[in-house]
């Protein structure tokens, strides 16, 4: 058995990455003065659902791929994987087909109605 040496290097970027979305979220509520919430502005409301998803499916995905490096998957096999899933086109192919979360307010459920 060998370490997950593959999955270390990708989890080192991901920190990075998770700690720009992290600043993202900062500047914008600092930016628009929200410090819960998303007040209704929507490059804010973005930016906190980015650094969301990230901290929900990448931890898992990981733990997935780790577990499938330990156990012997070939290295070109986690390569290919890892971009596939985790490549800017996928993530931005996943935000397109999330669908939004309904109507914020009472008015805008009425008029949708």
């Amino acid at each position: 058995m060998h370490p997950p040496s593959i999955t270390a290097a990708y989890l080192a970027v991901f920190a990075l990455l998770y700690a720009g979305l992290s600043l993202q979220v900062v500047r914008l509520r600092r930016k628009f003065r929200f410090a819960f919430g998303d007040g209704g502005n929507n490059e804010l409301r973005n930016a906190i659902r980015a650094h969301s998803h990230f901290a929900e499916y990448v931890p898992i995905i990981a733990l997935m791929v780790a577990m499938l490096e330990i156990t012997g998957l070939p290295r070109i096999w986690g390569y290919t994987w890892r971009w596939e899933h985790f490549s800017l086109r996928g993530f931005s192919t996943h935000l397109a087909c999330t669908p939004s979360h309904g109507p914020r307010n009472s008015r805008s459920a009425v008029q949708a109605v």
